[in-house]
């Protein structure tokens, strides 16, 4: 397919995006009730932008494996008593939640960064089995998808989880 054709068929499905837009305005009147409304927007327009780019098998499973590690997030934070806003998505960045309030002190801290890992592990281990039995490369992809962006976010580097792990395990290097 050529570079023309491509930004064509790219212009089109803009064009009806808009067009969408405009005539189904009332959904969002509808969902600006919704305490979920800002997730799932934010989630539609980085599943657009994925799917655009990579197809969109690639965009439902970055989503989800995305969204089920920032609600590991929320999860840790109301289990420490911490009120917290849902994920919000960044297309081709991720995505975050905002905590209305700080974390009391760094070992509460380093458990809100733990959750998003664990239940990034837990997200894509469904796929295991998926693959052993249908073999279809998809869950292969979702399986490394998943272990990538828990090593990803595992990188003791701020704002990232690890940088937040580190900063309650400080590095001795054995002196």
């Amino acid at each position: 397919m050529s570079a023309k054709s491509k930004n064509a068929n790219r212009s089109i499905l803009v064009a009806i995006g808009l067009f969408l837009l405009t005539k189904f305005k009332f959904i969002f009147l509808f969902l600006k009730g919704f305490k979920f409304t800002g997730t799932i927007i934010s989630m539609g327009f980085a599943l657009y932008f994925y799917a655009l780019v990579f197809g969109w098998k690639f965009g439902v499973a970055l989503i989800y494996l995305i969204f089920i590690h920032e609600l590991g997030h929320v999860i840790a934070a109301r289990i420490k008593g911490i009120n917290t806003g849902l994920p919000m998505f960044i297309p081709f960045v991720g995505a975050f939640i905002n905590l209305k309030e700080m974390p009391r002190d760094a070992k509460t801290e380093a458990f809100l960064a733990y959750g998003g890992p664990f239940a990034g592990l837990l997200s894509f281990l469904p796929a295991i089995p998926l693959y052993i039995y249908t073999e279809d490369p998809f869950w292969a992809l979702v399986i490394h998808l998943g272990a990538i962006i828990n090593l990803f976010n595992l990188l003791p580097v701020s704002p990232l989880d690890g940088g937040r792990i580190v900063g309650f395990y400080p590095l001795t290097f054995g002196f």
